[in-house]
């Protein structure tokens, strides 16, 4: 169960990263933005790898994503 949890959040979050590449569904109040293949392809790889996710991940993560997910607090 732990598993499909970390797999779940993974997928977000690749999408959340490629959102501007992804499909977007417009609700009233909301906006859904829509996995694909390729981010459950990549997600599946992030959970198989036991030590963790792949450096470039991480650096991507660490270097471009949080320090602009801080600016938009």
């Amino acid at each position: 169960m732990r598993i499909n949890i970390r797999l779940i959040l993974l997928l977000r979050i690749i999408a959340l990263i490629k959102v501007d590449l992804n499909i977007r569904l417009f609700l009233l109040t909301r906006v859904l933005t829509i996995s694909d293949l390729e981010d459950l392809t990549k997600a599946l790889h992030i959970v198989q790898n036991s030590i963790g996710p792949p450096p470039y991940i991480v650096k991507f993560f660490n270097e471009i994503f949080y320090p602009l997910y801080e600016r938009g607090r």
